[in-house]
């Protein structure tokens, strides 16, 4: 695991290390989907205070949320900070670039919603002088097994969704990472984290959530909320995630996405995206470079659990699996094949 004090010593830094003295002029540019609520929130503010002087941007469906977000970014996070909000409902892909679809629920959320705005975006974080970084917050190290015939996942049984969902987004980050190698990409599990969301659903699904949160947090303090956001800050500028390769000119520690659920159970999805600025340096006492997917040091592409430690070997082995069975290429395809449906 990462220990709390070192993704806080990290985290101390980025405030002189982003964005480096030669580009003192240049703001820090964030584009957050979400995060009115929930862990979007909580990584949105902690970034805030962590930065100088940050253009953030952040997408939502609520006008209130947003201005109850915008007050407290420059009252508690940064006054020194530019924030705007834009409105949009993003668990349609016509709000992200105007289209029209028929897509299943929760694929639209948590999976095709979000990889548009990577795919959109990736042209701009490669780019950026030097930060560029992808971080997808679902489950990462969760990856569980996909059926190559149902894709789309209009029939996995609910308790295999999450390892379905997961096997995706793992293996379309390991694609957006040959299409541009200078972005190092992380999906991450932040656990079980208190939000909104829980508190919103209906049913018996929602009862077995709170249930869950009203257990862990017997053991666990409510500021872990708190730590997920720091946590969320140093997967997004930590030098232990860097890009497979570094473009010319920049050093090979590199940062700048993150996806999050925003937790308020409305549907948005959440993406952070950080435009300049290089990552905080490693040091003599910084970890190693983590384990990518493909268990190679430094290899780009990350899937971590709630303490910021690498998939372990039997994960590694079954999406090396998946990938020698084709899946990857057939994820691919079909994402590829969606954007080309909704966009005409």
């Amino acid at each position: 695991m990462v220990a709390l004090a070192d993704v806080l010593a990290s985290n101390a830094a980025v405030k002189t290390a982003l964005p480096p003295a030669a580009a003192a002029d240049s703001a820090l540019v964030g584009v957050f989907v979400g995060a009115t609520s929930g862990i979007g929130r909580t990584s949105l503010l902690h970034l805030a205070r962590h930065t100088a002087r940050p253009r953030l941007y952040f997408v939502g469906r609520s006008q209130r949320a947003a201005d109850e977000m915008l007050r407290t970014l420059l009252r508690e996070a940064n006054p020194d900070g530019e924030y705007r909000f834009v409105r949009a409902d993003v668990s349609l892909l016509r709000e992200v670039d105007r289209t029209d679809e028929k897509l299943t629920l929760i694929l639209a959320l948590s999976y095709y919603s979000r990889m548009r705005f990577i795919a959109n975006l990736l042209p701009q974080l490669r780019r950026a002088p030097a930060l560029r970084r992808v971080v997808s917050v679902m489950a990462g190290t969760k990856e569980g097994p996909l059926d190559p015939r149902d894709i789309p996942g209009r029939h996995v049984r609910p308790w295999r969704a999450r390892g379905h969902l997961c096997t995706m987004t793992t293996l379309t980050l390991e694609d957006f990472a040959r299409q541009a190698p200078a972005v190092s990409f992380v999906h991450s599990y932040p656990g079980f984290v208190d939000t909104p969301l829980a508190g919103s659903m209906r049913g018996v699904v929602g009862a077995l959530m709170r249930a869950v949160f009203f257990v862990t947090g017997l053991v666990r303090p409510h500021s872990y909320i708190e730590e997920c956001g720091e946590r969320h800050v140093y997967l997004a500028t930590g030098a232990r995630f860097p890009p497979r390769t570094a473009a010319p000119g920049t050093t090979t520690t590199a940062a700048a996405a993150a996806a999050a659920d925003d937790g308020d159970g409305d549907g948005d999805v959440g993406v952070k995206e950080l435009a300049q600025g290089s990552a905080v340096e490693a040091t003599a006492a910084a970890p190693a470079p983590a384990l990518g997917t493909d268990g190679v040091a430094g290899s780009g592409v990350y899937s971590v659990d709630e303490l910021c430690e690498p998939a372990d070997a039997a994960v590694r082995a079954f999406l090396q699996a998946q990938r020698d069975a084709g899946l990857g290429r057939a994820i691919a395809e079909h994402l590829q094949q969606v954007f080309t449906r909704v966009s005409q």
